[in-house]
């Protein structure tokens, strides 16, 4: 009786073991089974019409023998997919409920035999002492193969039998117990930032203008990515410098591309400008590619997912030109407001204007000198005179100003 007792105890453990782990392993055997024959291939992503700081990627419609390929080129082996596949599950399972049952059993029938080799008739608590086997077996076979990885990490682990590699996103995970992996291979996948200026030259105003000629130009641009885990690989094998380096030689030529296309001073300064070098820059991420012909996101294992372009900061040298311009032209404006109410001609009408324009002068002025003498105005003209120096100073301090520049602060790696 006691003997039946172990043996069903043994029974009934195994038993619940093999249906908790077959309902851990539902999800991927669903989709193994039950969706893989509906799921459509998913198509590369094409570039939507009023896109102009989003990035498109190249890699997130990979296949597995294309992301495998892609490691190659690299001389790296990679497995192409990422958790816990059917695979591993299978193997577990068949290790689990094949492989173990039967070393138990052995190792059962091996002690039965000493017992009998040494005049014992019967070995007592067989049952038991097999089912205590088969839990120690399945708990080092448990501890080989099962992996936490924390939030927002990867894990890259290597199989001893022929030193493929393979990637675990967050999450518990069945690793096949050939699998090797240390502390070092825990890698964080947050979402680093590149930010960079860059300086070109544009063709400048007509010939005789103060900003005719080259004018020099600014972009700060930055750019968001972020580890692709099925080429985690490629990442860890990456200097982030080599990353920066590679975004800051395409956005460059693209920006240049753009810029030697025959773009004047004047059309940077059209926000459509900005917008249409912009989605040249996401398509240049997009197509160029290396000597291997992987695009800069398959040759570094990232996923490309934000790029910003700020408005152009020109020269110094030509903001002022630009704003001299700027102050001229309100100035001759305003003294012909000047020459039409006072009859004054266009010289004092000009010193007018400037006096209106100092900080010291009153809004309540009604008179002001001309040729030594006073001259009263009526209030409707000095009503519309009020309005000069405000204006032509308003007008003046925007063209000053600098043009804002969008910025997005970042950690690193």
């Amino acid at each position: 009786m006691e003997k039946n007792f172990f043996f069903w105890l043994m029974v009934g453990c195994f038993v619940a073991v093999a249906v908790i782990i077959l309902w851990w392993a539902w999800p991927s055997l669903k989709e193994r089974f039950l969706t893989s024959a509906q799921t459509p291939v998913p198509s590369p992503p094409t570039q939507p019409a009023n896109v102009s700081a989003q990035a498109m990627s190249t890699v997130v419609a990979l296949s597995p023998a294309e992301i495998r390929r892609i490691a190659a080129t690299y001389q790296i082996k990679v497995s192409g997919t990422t958790g816990t596949t059917f695979g591993r599950w299978v193997v577990f399972l068949g290790i689990a409920f094949l492989a173990l049952p039967t070393i138990s059993l052995l190792i059962g029938g091996f002690v039965a035999g000493l017992f009998s080799f040494l005049g014992v008739e019967e070995s007592p608590y067989f049952e038991m002492l097999v089912g205590a086997v088969w839990f120690a077996l399945m708990g080092t076979l448990l501890m080989l193969s099962l992996r936490n990885v924390p939030k927002l990490t990867g894990l890259l682990t290597t199989n001893y039998l022929g030193g493929t590699l393979h990637t675990y996103g967050p999450g518990l995970h069945l690793l096949y117990p050939t699998e090797w992996h240390t502390q070092d291979d825990y890698i964080d996948v947050r979402t680093l930032l590149v930010e960079k200026t860059s300086r070109f030259v544009v063709k400048g105003g007509k010939e005789g203008e103060e900003t005719a000629g080259a004018v020099g130009l600014t972009f700060q641009w930055t750019s968001q990515y972020g580890p692709f885990l099925p080429l985690l690989a490629l990442y860890v094998r990456t200097e982030e410098k080599a990353i920066d380096q590679g975004f800051e030689e395409v956005m460059e030529n693209a920006i240049s591309e753009a810029i030697l296309s025959g773009r004047t001073v004047d059309e940077m300064l059209d926000k459509d400008t900005v917008d249409s070098i912009q989605k040249a820059v996401n398509q240049h991420l997009m197509e160029d590619s290396d000597q291997m012909g992987n695009t800069l996101e398959q040759r570094f294992g990232i996923k490309n997912e934000l790029n910003t372009l700020g408005p152009p900061k020109f020269d110094e040298d030509y903001e002022q030109a630009l704003s001299g311009q700027a102050v001229r032209r309100i100035v001759t404006k305003d003294a012909k407001k000047i020459q039409e109410a006072l009859g004054v001609d266009g010289e004092k009408a000009i010193d007018v204007v400037m006096i209106l324009n100092k900080e010291n002068v009153k809004k309540d002025i009604f008179a002001f000198q001309v040729d030594g003498n006073t001259r009263e105005m009526a209030p409707a003209v000095a009503n519309a005179l009020r309005t000069v120096g405000p204006v032509a100073k308003a007008v003046t301090a925007s063209r000053q100003s600098k043009p804002s520049r969008s910025t997005r602060k970042g950690g690193s790696k």
